[in-house]
């Protein structure tokens, strides 16, 4: 597959590598999957998924379940800008 966009004119920008967990539960008659990332020069990273018609339930579970496990900031960027961003940084330490 990389020789083929190498021979449509491709560069590789970047490899991300990613190790996943994945769980699931329930939660208040909602369906609940939780995926737990390790990025190679990214970190970790949780991911909640709430299956939900209504947007409001399934923000509200999802914000109930942050507090509970206590996490982070949360980020809206690739990881494909996480990984860009850490290599960039480590080449400037």
């Amino acid at each position: 597959m990389e020789k083929l966009f190498e021979i449509l004119g491709y560069q590789k920008l970047v490899e991300v590598v990613k190790h996943r967990k994945e769980y699931h539960t329930e939660i208040n008659n909602q369906r609940v999957a939780v995926a737990i990332d390790e990025i190679k020069n990214g970190g970790w990273f949780l991911e909640i998924e709430v299956n939900c018609s209504e947007e409001n339930i399934a923000r509200d579970t999802i914000n109930n379940l942050r507090k509970e496990l206590k996490t982070g900031e949360i980020t809206d960027l690739p990881y494909r800008d996480i990984v860009l961003q850490n290599i960039k940084n480590n080449k400037n330490s």
